[in-house]
């Protein structure tokens, strides 16, 4: 029972920490695109910089998306393999049988909550590509298929990953709980 509870307090830790870093991930990317602005004045090839940018976002909002379902593996494990069997441990359980967090409006807020990256990556994608048009339009063709492509990537995950991530961990887990049992 104490090995439950302090598994139990190592791991909403983690959560906390994922947590925490959320906003590392986007002042990150805040200070890159003040950057591109404080280069507008002083660099001509700027379209370069744009587009290094636009990955770098890119990674970023990867980075967050994986950062969310590390946040659902480990809640969905607390909730699975250690509040089923203490009785006193119910954070997870109580807040997946909130009638808010389990509706289309909840999922839909953590989509939006995530799009300040989504729409840095759309800023400085279409900024780069712009001004690249205006020096190499063979290029900026190419680059527009290139970041088109990372954002229905990346979009389309991070549809999943606010419309299905929690049931899935959820899903792989309880899996796992079946195999270990069987």
């Amino acid at each position: 029972m104490d090995e439950k509870i302090e598994e139990y307090k190592e791991l909403r830790q983690e959560i906390r920490t994922l947590l925490s870093r959320q906003h590392n991930i986007k002042n990150f990317a805040y200070v890159i695109t003040l950057g591109v602005f404080g280069a507008i004045t002083t660099v001509k090839e700027l379209y370069l910089i744009s587009l290094l940018s636009a990955f770098l976002i890119g990674l970023l909002w990867l980075s967050e998306l994986r950062r969310i379902m590390a946040v659902f593996r480990l809640s969905t494990y607390i909730e699975i393999f250690i509040e089923e069997d203490v009785a006193n441990l119910r954070y997870e359980t109580l807040s997946r049988q909130n009638n808010f967090s389990k509706g289309l409006l909840s999922k839909l807020l953590r989509l939006i909550n995530n799009s300040d990256i989504l729409i840095l990556f759309v800023f400085h994608s279409t900024y780069g590509v712009v001004r690249c048009y205006n020096n190499n339009i063979n290029l900026a063709i190419i680059l527009t298929i290139l970041f088109g492509l990372i954002f229905i990537i990346l979009g389309y995950y991070s549809y999943r990953v606010a419309m299905k991530g929690e049931n899935s961990e959820k899903e792989n887990w309880l899996k796992v709980k079946d195999n270990l049992l069987a």
